[in-house]
């Protein structure tokens, strides 16, 4: 048995119980409308949600759904996420693959073409996840760029590794879990369409 294997079987058994505190939760505030299982809806056709040119060191496609792809440095993260939606994006980098505790990175991209990132918190299983600026922190996403075309969503930005910060969860040298969720609206109080689990891998000379 690969280690593969067996952290992805331990994502299917955490995948019943985080469905259902999330489902309680919401993802955007204290009382949201019932969650859904099926995947958001586009009025126009769907285009590809692969990087293409070797942009990235690693990229992986989950449930033909979102795409998520990485390169790092010994300091820094860049990020690429292509997911089929019209709707909010949100990643909560969590070692233990629960929603509390998460450092939770959520995304929109308006009519316009506006790009809105926010580096947020969650400290339990219900309730809302302020941003990180609301606890005396600060948005730790930087050269964030997005758009939405054909009925997909693209992000891209950088992080530092390690943010020295306490509502941020550091990535580390390795596999770094994380739960992903996509929802049908810009509006992030609007419960999650879809959800699943997935790992960056970071490769560091010097952690």
């Amino acid at each position: 048995m690969t280690l593969s294997f067996f952290r992805r079987t331990l994502f299917l058994l955490f995948a019943v119980l985080l469905t259902a505190s999330l489902a309680l939760a919401g993802c955007g505030g204290d009382d949201p409308p019932p969650t859904t299982s099926a995947p958001p809806t586009t009025t126009g056709p769907t285009g590809p949600i692969a990087f293409t040119g070797g942009k990235y060191q690693h990229q992986t496609t989950y449930n033909d759904v979102i795409t998520v792809a990485t390169s790092n440095d010994d300091g820094t993260i860049s990020v690429g996420i292509k997911a089929r939606t019209t709707g909010w994006i949100a990643i909560a980098l969590s070692p233990s693959l629960q929603k509390a505790g998460a450092d939770l990175w959520m995304f929109t991209v308006d009519s316009n073409g506006n790009v809105t990132a926010v580096d947020s918190y969650s400290p339990g299983y219900s309730g809302s996840h302020p941003p990180d600026t609301a606890n005396n922190g600060k948005n730790d996403l930087f050269d964030v760029t997005g758009s939405e075309i054909n009925g997909v969503t693209t992000i891209e930005f950088k992080r530092d590794l390690n943010t020295l910060e306490s509502y941020d969860v550091r990535i580390v040298n390795g596999v770094n879990a994380f739960i992903w969720a996509i929802g049908p609206s810009d509006n992030t109080f609007e419960e999650h369409s879809l959800l699943g689990f997935g790992d960056i891998t970071a490769s560091i000379e010097h952690p």
